[in-house]
């Protein structure tokens, strides 16, 4: 029985799937059980499926059971394929992991009243987006919470305070927190942690007392469930709620007048408020983070060169919330230092060795600055080393590891005047694989 497209299989160790496209050695398959993740196999490794066959059999035989390590593995391939380093294998494909290390571990918040800018910096294209990707990774292995953000120029940037502050906050993520409600879910295990009321820096800060007290109080109403996604919004600040319509849904939800409501958004109306409550958002979710079991607060902004793409009038507005930001961590505001640091990933301007505005917050802060520069021959061959024994494990290769692939994908990066970018690197060494071995097609002699 022939393949052909749109056809089911059943994967070896990956269960069933339905052939996408046909490639001559292989074929590109949608995994049924990965929610329709597509992946390259060998034609050897699909068995044909009749199509009347029942896809969801009573108890699933154990050949159609998805082996993780093998699923990670060809998930990763398969963001190499974009240029992409797979966040679950950062350690396996950072070159000069243990320095970047030692680094990032000197720049975690180790101290509860130690707000710091810290600044990631070099030309285009040298790994600030893994290296950030790197940072979240070991703050969440140690204990942290982390948010990110990339700077886009239009709807995500420093001019626009209140809307970059919500999407950081549908970002935060930390081990055992809830990912529908992860703002509520701070109040809820620092209360669980036998917090009686906001921590003691907090206090003298609205709206943080008032909203801990009606959280609170809704849970030990047992009325917290029904109310928690419009919390968890008003708490991020979301540019679609208003106090007065948020008072007016609790009421309904709870019933109860709304006089008797003491809950306020995270959010304020003037410009420059604005940017006070962004510095204290950041600042009074670290310290609840640290209330509620975790070592504090990591935000990763990435991109930060998009910003000179603005208009001046938007990139006056950056200057503002940078300065309001630059007076916090010189310790030169009421707010109260945190648990916190904040990593900027920056494009060099300008003859400086990273971006002029983030150097001054970096100094400010008496943060750190990494600077990364255009990779070695001796770093590529060691992330094609790394690259390829992935790819040989993942397609059970005989092949060793050949410098030959390596030269190839060198001319190709030539040819395009892409000789600096680690993406265009990645993307064309995997493409020389694809070529000279076919996704589990092992090399032959006569290749």
């Amino acid at each position: 029985m022939g393949f052909r497209t749109g056809m089911k299989v059943l994967v070896k160790k990956l269960g069933e799937a339905i052939i996408v496209k046909l490639t001559g050695d292989g074929a590109l398959v949608s995994l049924v059980s990965a929610g329709g993740l597509t992946v390259k196999q060998s034609l050897a490794d699909l068995e044909p499926l009749d199509d009347d066959i029942d896809l969801v059999p009573p108890s699933p035989p154990a050949q159609t059971a998805i082996d993780w390590d093998d699923f990670q593995q060809l998930r990763a391939l398969e963001a190499l394929r974009f240029g992409l380093v797979p966040e679950s294998h950062l350690k396996l494909l950072t070159v000069g992991y243990d320095d970047l290390l030692q680094w990032i571990e000197s720049c975690m918040p180790h101290h509860s009243r130690s707000s710091r800018i810290h600044e990631v910096c070099g030309p285009f294209g040298t790994g600030k987006s893994h290296t950030m990707a790197l940072i979240r990774q070991i703050a969440l292995e140690q204990g942290y919470l982390v948010a990110k953000i990339e700077i886009d120029g239009k709807s995500n940037n420093f001019s626009a305070p209140q809307r970059l502050l919500y999407n950081i906050w549908l970002s935060l993520q930390g081990k055992d927190l809830s990912a529908e409600t992860p703002l509520l879910d701070l109040y809820i295990k620092a209360i669980q942690n036998g917090f009686d009321s906001i921590p003691k820096p907090l206090r003298d800060f609205a709206p943080f007392p008032q909203n801990f007290q009606y959280i609170k109080k809704l849970k030990n109403s047992q009325l917290l469930d029904s109310c928690a996604s419009l919390i968890e919004e008003a708490l991020a600040g979301s540019e679609n709620v208003t106090a007065t319509q948020v008072k007016a849904d609790l009421a309904v939800e709870t019933r109860t007048r709304s006089a008797q409501i003491y809950f306020k958004p995270m959010t304020v109306k003037g410009r420059h408020d604005k940017t006070v409550m962004f510095v204290l958002s950041l600042a009074g979710h670290a310290w609840l983070a640290k209330a509620a079991g975790y070592k504090g607060l990591v935000v990763t902004v990435d991109e930060f060169e998009a910003h000179r793409m603005l208009t001046a009038a938007d990139r006056t507005k950056v200057v503002e919330l940078l300065g309001t930001m630059g007076q916090y961590v010189s310790k030169n505001t009421v707010i109260p230092q945190a648990p916190l640091a904040i990593f900027i990933g920056a494009v060099s301007q300008d003859g400086h060795s990273g971006d002029v505005w983030v150097d001054q917050l970096v100094e400010q802060s008496n943060g750190k600055q990494y600077f990364l520069t255009a990779w070695s021959e001796r770093q590529k061959q060691q992330l094609a080393k790394s690259i390829y024994e992935l790819y040989r494990t993942t397609y059970q290769l005989a092949a060793a590891y050949d410098e030959e692939l390596m030269e190839k994908t060198e001319a190709l990066l030539n040819s395009r005047d892409q000789t600096d970018l680690v993406r265009a690197f990645i993307k064309y060494y995997m493409a020389v694989l694809d070529n000279e071995y076919g996704p589990g097609r092992t090399r032959t002699s006569g290749n």
